[in-house]
Parts: C-alpha cells; sequence; structure tokens
C-alpha cells in the first residue's frame, strides 16, 4: 500500500459493561485525541497513551489491554506504552481495541481506534537545543527547557517551522501543527495553541503560594505529515511559582581543551542566575552540585570552579551544575567538555578578500584555539614584493597593511604550538578591485561599504547565536573580531 492520508477516528461502538452507574466511563482522554504516532518502516516504534485515556467514577486505578493488535506490534500494561518495529507489509492502517479494567469493580470499557503505518520517511525536529533557544525569546527560563513565571503572568510563546524538517528522502510535506500537554492529553484550560501562528498562549494560574517550590506544566510541541498522527515532537516546561529562579544561560557551554591539559574554569552563578528578576545571592542559595561531572573534574561548590586535567584521548562529556534556592526552586546549567587532540578548534581557515589600494586589517581570533593562553602563535607569509606589504601584530595577533594596486594573492600560514605539540593552518588573501558608484549614487555607496564592514565582522566572528556558547578555560577570553572594510570572507 501507498502512501496516504488517513484521519485518525474512533470506532464509537462502545463495549460497556456495567460502566456507567460505577466504575469506569469515556470521560477521559480519548486515544484519538492524544495523536498517535505514525509507524515508519524499518524503524523503531513507541507511543505512551496518557493514563487518563480512561477515568474511574469511583476513584479507582484503571488498567489497559489492547487487542487486535498486528504481528509486530505489542503494547506493555504497566508503562501503557505501544512499541514493535513495523516492515513494508505492515505499510496501511489499521484497528486496535483499548480496553480499560477499574480496580474497584472490574467494570471494563472497551473502543475501537485506529493507527497506521507509513513508508514514507517523514520528518523529524531538528534540534532539542534550537527549541530550547526559541522558548527563550519569550523570558528567562530555568536551563532545562522550562519557561520561568509567575502567577497572574500573560504568556505567548511563538515557535517557528523550521524547528521540523522533512527528511531529504521524504516525498510528504508537513501538514499540521499540534500543542498537548507532554503526556498527549489536553492542554489545561488556562493555555491556547493556535496551530496557523504556531503559538501557545494563555494567562498563568494562581496554582501555587508565594514560598512553595514551582510547579511544572510539561507540554509538546508537534509537526506531522498525515491529519491526527504524530509525526515529530519537542518537549517543554512551564514552570509557576511564587518566587522565580532563572537563569540566562540558556545554551550548552562548550569548555574546550588539549589532551592532558588543565582545567580550571569558573561557573557563573552568581551573574547568570537571577531569583525574582535579580542576580541571586550566596544568601538565597540552599544547595549547588554537579550531575554526570566526569571523574577527571571536581567542582567547588564554595567559590564555583571546576578544576582537573583533561584526559589522555580525546572525549566529549555532558554534565550539570544545578543551583537550588532557599524556596526549592532549581535550574540547571549545561555543560560539556570537548577533550581534542589538536591545538585548533576549527578545521579550516577561510579565505578573505583584500580592496586593492586600500587598508587591509584581518585578526587571527582566539576562539581558534583550544587553549589560547597557552598557546604560542607565530604567523608565516613570506617575504619579497609580494608581502612586504602586510605585517603582523603579535600583541592582538592581527595582520595589516595597504594592500598594493597590482596585488593578486598571499599564502598565509598559522602556526600554533602548545605543550610541545605543534599544528599548523593556512588561508589566502585574495586581491579584488574596488567598486566603482556613480556620483549620483553616494547613498548606495555609503549603503555598500557599511554593508562591506558587517560581512567583515561577520567573518572574523563566526560563532553562530544558535550554536551552543563555546569558552576557552577561562570566561575572561573574550575575542574581539576587528573588520575594516577590507578583510572579508571569500566565497
Amino acid at each position: 500500500m501507498g502512501n496516504h492520508i488517513i484521519y485518525n477516528r474512533c470506532n464509537c461502538s462502545t463495549n460497556i459493561n456495567n460502566a456507567i452507574d460505577s466504575g469506569v466511563n469515556i470521560y477521559g482522554i480519548p486515544f484519538n485525541e492524544q495523536l498517535p504516532n505514525i509507524g515508519r518502516v524499518n524503524k523503531d516504534y513507541s507511543f505512551t497513551i496518557a493514563n487518563t485515556t480512561y477515568k474511574s467514577n469511583s476513584d479507582g486505578v484503571i488498567s489497559y489491554q489492547v487487542e487486535n493488535l498486528p504481528s509486530w506490534l505489542s503494547f506493555d500494561s504497566s508503562s501503557r506504552t505501544f512499541t514493535g518495529k513495523p516492515q513494508e507489509s505492515d505499510v496501511g492502517s489499521f484497528e486496535i481495541t483499548l480496553i480499560g479494567t477499574d480496580s474497584t469493580d472490574q467494570s471494563q470499557l472497551s473502543n475501537n481506534y485506529t493507527m497506521m503505518v507509513s513508508n514514507d520517511t517523514g520528518l523529524y525536529l531538528t534540534s532539542q537545543a534550537l527549541l530550547y533557544s526559541e522558548l527563550s525569546k519569550s523570558g528567562q527560563t530555568n536551563g532545562n527547557g522550562g519557561l520561568v513565571v509567575k502567577p497572574g503572568d500573560k504568556i505567548k510563546i511563538q515557535f517557528e517551522k523550521n524547528l521540523f524538517k522533512s527528511y531529504s528522502s521524504s516525498d510528504r510535506p508537513i501538514i499540521a501543527y499540534y500543542g498537548r500537554s507532554a503526556d498527549r492529553s489536553s492542554l489545561p484550560n488556562w493555555i491556547y495553541f493556535d496551530g496557523d501562528t504556531l503559538t501557545f498562549s494563555g494567562t498563568v494560574p494562581y496554582v501555587t503560594s508565594e514560598n512553595a517550590p514551582s510547579i511544572d506544566y510539561s507540554f509538546s510541541f508537534i509537526a506531522s505529515d498525515y491529519y491526527g498522527f504524530a509525526g515529530a515532537e519537542g518537549k517543554f516546561k512551564i514552570v509557576v511559582g511564587g518566587h522565580q529562579l532563572s537563569t540566562s544561560m540558556n545554551e550548552t557551554n562548550i569548555v574546550n581543551g588539549t589532551i592532558g591539559s588543565k582545567i580550571d574554569e569558573s561557573i557563573p552563578i552568581l551573574s547568570d542566575v537571577f531569583l525574582d528578576g535579580q542576580p541571586i545571592s550566596k544568601e538565597n542559595i540552599s544547595d549547588i552540585y554537579d550531575q554526570d561531572l566526569p571523574n577527571y573534574a571536581t567542582f567547588d561548590k564554595n567559590n564555583f570552579t571546576i578544576t582537573g586535567t583533561f584526559p589522555n584521548t580525546s572525549t566529549t562529556d555532558n554534565f550539570t551544575i544545578v543551583v537550588k534556592d532557599i524556596y526549592g526552586n532549581s535550574v540547571e546549567l549545561p555543560y560539556s567538555f570537548d577533550v581534542v587532540n589538536s591545538i585548533f578548534t576549527i578545521d579550516s581557515l577561510k579565505d578573505v578578500n583584500a580592496t586593492r589600494g586600500q587598508y587591509f586589517q584581518y585578526q587571527i581570533l582566539k576562539s581558534y584555539f583550544t587553549d589560547a593562553e597557552d598557546t604560542k602563535v607565530t604567523v608565516d607569509f613570506g617575504s619579497g614584493t609580494n608581502s612586504d606589504w602586510l605585517q603582523y601584530h603579535d600583541s592582538n595577533m592581527t595582520l595589516s597593511g595597504i594592500t598594493p594596486k597590482n596585488f593578486n594573492s598571499l599564502k598565509v600560514e598559522i602556526n600554533a604550538e602548545s605543550n610541545s605539540d605543534k599544528e599548523s593552518k593556512s588561508f589566502q588573501i585574495k586581491g579584488v578591485d574596488k567598486k566603482i558608484v556613480s556620483s549620483s549614487s553616494s547613498s548606495s555607496s555609503t549603503s555598500s561599504s557599511s554593508s562591506t564592514a558587517s560581512a567583515s565582522s561577520s567573518f572574523g566572528s563566526s560563532e553562530s547565536s544558535s550554536s551552543p556558547i563555546a569558552h576557552k578555560k577561562s570566561n575572561k577570553n573574550k575575542a574581539l573580531a576587528i573588520g575594516l572594510g577590507v578583510g572579508i570572507q571569500y566565497f
């Protein structure tokens, strides 16, 4: 069976055994409204139904069983989870029977629901980190995908469509977006999702006392290539409390290092963690601890530093620093050690343009090196008439000079040495003519010059705001990119 669109539906021929006056009833969250995941050929499948799919009239516990399952699919009653791995022969829709049994009187309710398998490869969430980054545009977060708010706040969380993408091998577009609670049940009545603008909005309820710990509400942002089913999802939280503990650190902080080098990293707790909108003080911190910190490093909770020695093998280790306040709230500061057997943090250097007859300046950024403070940098661009116009300033690692009018190109080699290791990378400076504009286009000339300077600065500072934050061994190493209109990235 080929690709197709199918609307999720419930077969309402409900079988109820003594379930009207007592026991289990249908006023839960129907299975079909939970947007069951689409099965994909040769891909592992998993879908967990909400524990409120059926409810008891007498406050009993509902247990679930499923009948009429295809051979590839199984259901675990204890976790309420479907699992399996469909094959090409399983493509299409099929009906299952969901049975709920009330523990108080063994009354039962059953309904038939539709599930499906597609042979289209479908779609995916581009990055949970990108979702968190977009969430942070709506306010302060807890460092772990939670927007921190107070009761009575009006919220508006808008996501971009580029959070989801179809696989290159997919033939189906993304046709629908949904908002649900994280367990796929309906949204609480104080928040609304607009599938056209991809916006969650509402007014935060008064659900906790002023000094009680915050309450987390978990949500799911879903995209699909079939109506009524889920193709991919991203999850986030709204954290509601009388006191708001938050952090401005919304992305993973990467600490670069070379094998065998020392670790000395300061954690900016007193500047990047906030209580009720103000930098937190030590007096309002009840506890600080690390999670998953590798054994080659040690966290000192008194002076907020991590020390140690990187291992003798390349590795990437993720860990978290958790900060708790006196009201029972917590934030997480995400970190990652990126240990490499390399002096450089980049694979290659891009070529740059130099406008003939104009002043040229190009700075070698400290962020190019895993340990800039312990790295000796030298530059080689030869000698002779082709290079005697160019000078290297060791104090700020800058190349500058007046580009000759007959200049074509020059190879520049950057040599780095750290802990007896040596490594080199090179790039080309390419001569280009100055753009000539008419006198009647003076406004355009100014705009062009401004744009060029911006491009130069962009090249020198190549780290994207949506990428993880890269730190050297100390947060004090803030590299400044200098671009004066002529040292621009070469395309």
